[in-house]
């Protein structure tokens, strides 16, 4: 059975939305693992509306500084929601491979 990965076109989206959409997806996605399926994930594509964003990383390297990225309209987000064991176990291989797809799309 070929694995697939929907493709999920979202266009511009608040930043709340987009994470209510995630956790929709995720979701999703447990209750299909335990049954026989070919559906392996999804992938969203979409713009969020302009928002500002702050990891867990930038605290630390910026030695406790906080660091606003400006994020919006016009910047590509793709988000992975998907079943790792239907693929390649390989951190490299999936990075590669989201890359490829986005860089293809």
């Amino acid at each position: 059975m070929t694995k697939q990965v929907q493709l999920v076109r979202l266009g511009v989206v608040s930043y709340s939305n987009g994470i209510k959409i995630q956790e929709h997806y995720v979701n999703k996605l447990k209750t299909l693992i335990s049954k026989p399926s070919n559906h392996s994930g999804t992938l969203l594509l979409l713009e969020h509306k302009p928002v500002y964003t702050i990891g867990i990383r930038s605290l630390k390297e910026y030695d406790g500084k906080v660091i606003c990225l400006n994020a919006g309209p016009g910047q590509l987000v793709a988000y992975p929601i998907v079943n790792l064991k239907h693929f390649t176990p390989s951190i490299k291989w999936f990075v590669q491979s989201i890359e490829q797809t986005v860089i293809q799309l």
